[in-house]
């Protein structure tokens, strides 16, 4: 047996259809007073949703939702390339110094070693692609759980670190906006002595 929930489009039913519900759920209280184990374990509930379908509420939520999933999936395809792209960076920068660290009487296991590395790009994708889908399902959400990340760890830093500047230093005897400015942002030691000199003769 199956009952068919109206909840969402109440108004929008016909009288035959209201009252095709009603019987339907006489009927269905006849049965749950006759055998309740048998009633629940053959009775199923539906969402009645084709009328609901094309109302411009529900239009206008597809909207919003096609367009959260495009955002999500742009978001989700940039972070892809961009650890491909560290990681592409770093593997051709650990072959160069091998290949400028390694000797003669080395080149026999270099070469070996060097051909059984990860050369094809699609399997250097896929391995991005694991670690990334491994982190998008891992449901612990804090920084610490990009511990156990090494890629994510690495794009993590790159892009949520603080350049090192001297701009806090220069705050303490800064003028104005002068701190950001291209001859003030980056002070040599002999250049600060002059600055603080200078600021503490002012006073």
């Amino acid at each position: 047996m199956k009952k068919l929930s109206a909840r969402w489009v109440p108004r929008l039913l016909t009288v035959d259809q209201k009252q095709q519900r009603v019987d339907d759920s006489t009927a269905g209280l006849a049965l749950l007073q006759r055998n309740r184990a048998n009633f629940f374990r053959r009775f199923e509930t539906m969402a009645e949703t084709w009328i609901h379908y094309h109302t411009s509420e529900f239009i206008r939520q597809s909207a919003e939702i096609a367009m959260m999933a495009d955002k999500y999936n742009l978001v989700k395809t940039l972070f892809l390339c961009k650890c491909e792209k560290l990681y592409r960076r770093e593997v051709s920068t650990n072959e160069e110094k091998n290949s400028s660290t390694s000797s003669n009487d080395e080149d026999f296991f270099h070469d070996f070693i060097k051909n059984s590395n990860t050369n094809n790009p699609i399997e250097k994708q896929n391995i991005v692609e694991m670690e990334c889908l491994r982190y998008f399902e891992d449901k612990s959400k804090t920084v610490d759980s990009i511990i156990n990340y090494n890629l994510i760890q690495k794009v993590f830093r790159q892009y949520n670190t603080i350049l090192p500047s001297s701009v806090p230093v220069e705050r303490l005897f800064s003028a104005s906006d002068q701190i950001l400015t291209p001859r003030t942002n980056r002070l040599s030691d002999t250049m600060f002595e002059i600055l603080l000199m200078l600021k503490k003769r002012e006073k």
